[in-house]
């Protein structure tokens, strides 16, 4: 039902886009906005079409209409390029896109709202790669620390580690948080525990800190504690069954040899 409510709606303000357009209305920054904005709604809950291109050829439309983009412009921009990335359909979307779009926001005398920087580092996330992740860790350095940096910012970035398996990184930003005065709260704690699944007696420090900072467990933490345990159980296992494997080629090859 959503979904066909939401395609009904991005059909509907596109047809009064070029309703207007036919009949030389010419829109203003607000109709603008409104358009990325629907299009940051379609590229979240629908597949199968490049909404950041849609995105991108607005923008260029409002540009030629001598418009200035404003904070909302860049906010939806950065959705709809970070909800598109990683899909085979939007071949637009990606960290050199939303690179680029960040310097659009400063080119237009703007400062970038933690909002455009959270999508970004989504961005580098869903993209995948070192590069890309590599790019975000650049961008969060160039940040003033007390008045830009949050625990938004923070777990985004985390996760984007997490997402190429460089869980040493995330384990050091979560130190770094703490040493800019950001308190960890439940979904840094989740993304580390995650990150370091590998390491049992890292999850379950962790653990221990989450739970002495007063934040509860949720199902996600809980499972995270479920699965070390039961990968140690099923480490120890498998040495118990190599060892009496072993034990048993050992014992047959002693009585081979004295036959």
């Amino acid at each position: 039902r959503w979904i066909r409510l939401v395609d009904a709606w991005t059909l509907a303000a596109l047809g009064l886009y070029v309703e207007m357009k036919q009949r030389n209305v010419q829109p203003n920054v607000f109709t603008y906005n409104a358009l990325i904005a629907v299009c940051a709604k379609a590229a979240v809950r629908r597949r199968g079409r490049d909404w950041n291109a849609l995105a991108l050829r607005i923008l260029r439309d409002m540009e030629g209409a001598k418009l200035q983009a404003t904070d909302s412009t860049f906010v939806g921009l950065m959705e709809v390029c970070s909800a598109s990335t990683g899909r085979r359909e939007c071949r637009s979307a990606g960290m050199g896109t939303a690179l680029w779009l960040l310097d659009k926001c400063y080119a237009a005398g703007l400062e970038p709202t933690p909002v455009v920087h959270t999508m970004l580092f989504n961005t580098a996330r869903r993209e995948r790669t070192l590069e890309a992740v590599l790019g975000a860790q650049e961008v969060f350095n160039a940040l003033p620390k007390k008045r830009r940096r949050n625990k938004h910012l923070y777990s985004s970035l985390m996760s984007a580690y997490s997402a190429v398996g460089r869980w040493q990184e995330v384990v050091e930003l979560m130190e770094r948080a703490r040493a800019d005065g950001v308190s960890p709260d439940r979904i840094m704690y989740s993304v580390c525990m995650e990150a370091t699944g590998h390491d049992k007696e890292s999850v379950l420090r962790l653990h221990r800190e989450m739970l002495a900072d007063g934040i509860e467990d949720t199902p996600e933490t809980q499972r995270l504690i479920q699965r070390v345990e039961s990968y140690q159980f099923s480490s120890l296992r498998r040495r118990s069954v190599r060892g009496d494997r072993d034990r048993a080629r050992t014992d047959l090859t002693s009585t081979a040899a004295q036959e």
